[in-house]
């Protein structure tokens, strides 16, 4: 299961099992989190997390005159954020180490718990209050867990590394919707336009398709409701040595029974 699939069984077990609260609100966009819940009193934002699954990053670049990392100005979060001072003057420490991680990546040897900070100070800043997983690669509703954010060091190993990957997507603009559209027409593809850039089809279709025209643009279809709908994305050209922080669910995590009644209660309450 995509991480992408995973986000909608999530919001559709959710509303199925406390109610039509909830509302999709993340996707590629990593602005903003997951699923959103908007109530009378409240509101607040939760993160889908497969069992083994990133969780934030941010690009730091080598500069070999000073021998220090640079926190980009294209990030798009805050090195103000817990935990991103301590990671830099890691790297500092060890620059010729990690000057040239390749595509493999070079893992850094800091406590966990560091990582942890920024996490949470990550995804609180998207308003996010709870986590939900899997507690294995098995998803049905048996396995589904629901717990704080704040716990999060408890139900996940978290680590960090330092490596080389491909920028994100990009939201797409009307002429490359255009573009998209005129070539899986070509490939005879049958779909129907729909408004935000999106396409809808009655059969199921690849992640992505390679678009030749007009600078070799790469276009990624991310699944979003309903089913067989798709929102069309620009994959950047860009590659950045990123420090990018990584979950692993912990052997024997389960669902903790007074934890599902407090996030029960908040809903049925409100």
């Amino acid at each position: 299961m995509t991480w992408q699939e995973f986000e909608i069984y999530c919001l559709n077990y959710l509303n199925k099992v406390f109610g039509d609260y909830f509302s999709s609100r993340g996707g590629s966009d990593s602005t903003h989190s997951d699923i959103e819940y908007s109530g009378d009193r409240i509101n607040f934002a939760i993160e889908c997390k497969l069992p083994h699954a990133q969780s934030g990053q941010f690009v730091l670049i080598p500069d070999e005159d000073y021998k220090v990392f640079d926190f980009s100005k294209n990030n798009k979060t805050s090195r103000s954020l817990d935990g991103t001072e301590d990671i830099i003057a890691y790297m500092n420490d060890h620059f010729d180490e990690f000057s040239s991680p390749g595509t493999k990546g070079i893992e850094l040897q800091i406590d966990s718990s560091v990582y942890e900070r920024w996490i949470k100070a990550m995804y609180r800043q998207k308003n996010v209050k709870y986590i939900m997983t899997s507690i294995n690669r098995n998803i049905c509703d048996e396995n589904i867990i629901i717990f704080p954010l704040e716990q999060i060091g408890d139900y996940f190993e978290i680590s960090c590394k330092y490596r080389v990957k491909k920028s994100g997507s990009r939201s797409i603009n009307k002429k490359k919707y255009k573009d998209a559209c005129k070539i899986l027409k070509q490939r005879g593809i049958k779909f129907t336009e729909v408004n935000g850039y999106q396409i809808c089809m009655e059969n199921k279709l690849m992640n992505s398709i390679y678009i030749g025209e007009e600078g070799k643009y790469k276009f990624n279809l991310n699944t979003c409701e309903p089913d067989f709908t798709y929102i069309i994305r620009i994959l950047s050209n860009t590659f950045n040595a990123n420090i990018i922080f990584s979950l692993k669910i912990k052997d024997g995590v389960t669902q903790d029974s007074n934890v599902l009644e407090t996030f029960r209660n908040l809903i049925l309450t409100d």
